[in-house]
């Protein structure tokens, strides 16, 4: 049975060419079943492939005296086969720390991090993870799950860089199989065994429903994957001849990747749809954040993604000599003469005032420090970021809200109306209307 499992393992590994001749594998060794069933493998088929193996151990410091225990078990074990052996620790309990997120996430992160040096250290181009058609079946379901989109289907390649998967063909009862044939025993991580990581309760509770229905469904999700990463590949393709400039007009596939290629973060499908959303219908000026410190932006030319959160564009305007001009967040403002006894509607967005009453310059302006704003007659005047605050405005709201002001002060606010500080607007005698227009989905509204 091994020596067919071993053959399985060859052709796979030819098939995707994942050993050139002379390579240097390490074999990140946990001491598991999957991991020392690929050990005993390549230790066999290594001459085949006229390569060389190392292997590493990562010692996570999450189980105390369990860990140290596996860590030496592996150990042994190499130096009984004649392996290279490298121990690496690292704190994953700290990381999840530093990076705010979960502990299963940070000991990934750690892992490929201390096996990225160790093959360094033992002069390794190629790393191998024990991934087997098992873990792919819970790790399609999982991105399933977190709203991963189609491309989760695509599940783990066999190569991703100098990461190889040899015995991805491979199920976990194949691997038990292997270390039964070799007469080896292996330990098993307690870890693994709690539903408290999302994995394990998938691995636990829900393929065994989905093997309940197709007892090889392992097999089907490994096909499966092979199909949706060169449907993927051939669409990664067509998007790589074109810039974030045009994903407002790009087709869904290639706007998506595009954005997950160009963005400095790794993005998620509610992510990726939010930013296409924001290329094609968003305001110019408007932002969204993406975790990990990134922002979106969208700007006259369409989106950018930048490391901090852009100030919103300055805009200083001299209402005497305009009568139209564009302005920051998709808005733009209006003059004109106003029409002896007209009726004014919408103070809110529309700011009527007569000309006999402007002290020195009118300008359209953002807030600054200083502003005052009475909202009505019965109340006292306030600074102009307390009332902003009130009204629950967000920051970038607060720093972009379009104001009218004169020598005396603000006029008028947009969204808020009139400051009571100043007369009210008389239509019987000549003056000018402001209007500002906001513009939502390719229209403009009053």
């Amino acid at each position: 049975m091994a020596s067919e499992l071993e053959g399985r393992v060859a052709a796979y590994v030819r098939k995707n060419a994942m050993i050139p001749e002379n390579s240097r594998i390490l074999v990140a060794f946990s001491g598991g079943c999957d991991s020392l069933a690929m050990l005993l493998v390549l230790k066999r088929l290594a001459p085949l492939f006229k390569a060389t193996l190392a292997a590493a151990h990562v010692n996570h410091m999450l189980r105390g005296a369990d860990a140290d225990a596996d860590e030496e078990f592996c150990r042994r074990l190499c130096e009984k086969m004649g392996v290279p052996f490298l121990a690496k620790r690292g704190d994953a309990a700290a990381l999840a720390a530093e990076l705010r997120t979960g502990t299963e996430d940070a000991a990934r992160t750690l892992r490929y991090r201390l096996l990225a040096e160790a093959a360094d250290e033992l002069g390794c181009d190629r790393i191998a993870t024990a991934h087997t058609s098992d873990d792919n079946l819970e790790t399609v379901l999982l991105h399933l799950i977190r709203g991963g989109g189609i491309g989760a289907v695509a599940g783990i390649p066999p190569i991703r860089g100098d990461l190889i998967r040899p015995i991805l063909c491979l199920s976990r009862a194949d691997t038990e199989e292997v270390c039964r044939s070799y007469g080896e025993g292996y330990v098993t991580d307690k870890s693994n065994l709690s539903d408290d990581y999302t994995r394990n309760y998938i691995r636990h509770h829900v393929v065994p429903c989905v093997k309940k229905l197709n007892p090889s469904a392992q097999d089907v999700f490994l096909k499966n994957s092979a199909l949706a990463r060169a449907d993927g590949e051939y669409l990664d393709g067509l998007a790589a001849e074109h810039g974030l400039e045009e994903v407002a007009s790009l087709a869904d596939p290639i706007a998506s990747r595009v954005v997950r290629r160009e963005c400095p973060t790794e993005l998620d499908g509610v992510k990726t749809e939010a930013v296409v959303r924001l290329a094609r219908e968003g305001e110019r000026g408007s932002v969204i954040a993406l975790g990990n410190g990134v922002y979106c932006e969208r700007t006259a030319k369409g989106i950018v993604f930048t490391k901090e959160a852009p100030p919103p564009e300055d805009f200083r305007i001299n209402l005497a000599r305009t009568e139209y001009a564009e302005l920051p967040e998709g808005m733009s403002v209006r003059v004109e003469k106003t029409e002896k006894d007209r009726k004014i509607y919408n103070l809110l967005t529309s700011c009527p005032l007569n000309c006999d009453t402007i002290k020195d310059s009118l300008e359209l302006r953002p807030p600054k420090k200083g502003d005052t704003f009475r909202r009505n007659s019965g109340s006292g005047s306030k600074p102009l970021r307390r009332v902003m605050t009130d009204l629950k405005l967000s920051q970038r709201e607060r720093a972009s809200l379009p104001v009218i002001a004169d020598g005396r002060g603000v006029l008028w606010a947009y969204g808020i109306g009139r400051n009571a500080d100043f007369a009210e607007f008389d239509p019987s005698r000549e003056g000018v209307l402001i209007k500002i227009e906001k513009k939502v989905k390719g229209e403009s509204k009053q």
